[in-house]
C-alpha cells in the first residue's frame, strides 16, 4: 500500500520544478500574449502545460523500456543527466541560453513553450531518473509532475502580473539563482551514478 511522504516528495518537486523553470519563460509568454485575449491567454498556457506534462509522465513511464530499447543502466543516465544539467546550469548562470529556449512569435504553445522550453532535455531527465530511483519511484514522480504542472499553469497565466512586479531583470536574478541550484542538482545525479556504479549500492 502507498504510504504518502512528504519529504519524499518535496525531494522530487522542488528540483524538478527548478529545472523547468516557468519563471525563465515569462517574459517570452508575457509578449507572446500581451495584445491578445484572456481566452487566447488561456489556451496557449493550458496547451503549454498539458503538453509538458505529458512529455514528463510518458518518459517517467517509460523509463524502464527506455534503458531496455537503448541498452544503457540506470547509473549511465544519471551521469550523462548530471552532466547536462551542468550544461544548462552555465547557460543560466551566465545568460547565454541556447536556441532551444527562445521562442518564434508564431509558433504555438505546444512548441516552444511546452517543449524545450518548459519540458526540455534537463527535465526529461530528471523525470526518468526519479522515477528509476527505487528510493523515490514513480508514484511520486508522476505526483511531483501534476504538483509542477498546477503551478506552471498558474505562473504561465499570471505572466503580465509576474513581468510588471519583478521586471525582466527580476526574471533574470532569479533563473541564475535557479541555475546554480540546477547545478547542484546535477552534480548530485553524477554522485549518485558514480556511487552505484563503484559500490552496487542504490543511494
Amino acid at each position: 500500500m502507498f504510504s504518502f511522504d512528504f519529504a519524499v516528495f518535496l525531494a522530487v518537486f522542488i528540483p524538478l520544478f527548478t529545472i523547468m523553470d516557468p519563471l525563465a519563460v515569462v517574459p517570452l509568454f508575457f509578449e507572446r500574449t500581451a495584445l491578445k485575449s484572456k481566452g487566447r491567454t488561456l489556451s496557449l498556457a493550458l496547451e503549454a502545460t498539458l503538453v509538458a506534462t505529458a512529455l514528463l509522465l510518458i518518459f517517467a513511464f517509460l523509463q524502464e523500456h527506455i534503458f531496455t530499447f537503448f541498452h544503457i543502466s540506470t547509473q549511465s543516465f544519471q551521469i550523462a543527466g548530471g552532466l547536462l544539467l551542468l550544461y544548462l546550469a552555465f547557460e543560466m548562470f551566465t545568460g547565454n541560453m541556447s536556441s532551444t529556449r527562445t521562442a518564434d512569435r508564431d509558433d504555438p504553445g505546444a512548441v516552444p513553450f511546452g517543449t524545450p522550453l518548459l519540458a526540455g532535455p534537463g527535465a526529461l531527465t530528471a523525470a526518468i531518473v526519479f522515477s528509476a530511483n527505487p528510493a523515490i519511484g514513480l508514484p511520486y514522480t508522476a505526483l511531483a509532475i501534476l504538483a509542477c504542472a498546477v503551478i506552471t499553469f498558474a505562473v504561465l497565466m499570471s505572466s503580465t502580473l509576474i513581468f510588471r512586479l519583478i521586471g525582466k531583470n527580476g526574471i533574470k536574478i532569479i533563473t541564475r539563482i535557479f541555475g546554480l541550484l540546477i547545478a547542484a542538482i546535477g552534480v548530485e545525479f553524477i554522485r549518485m551514478g558514480l556511487m552505484t556504479w563503484l559500490t552496487g549500492i542504490v543511494l
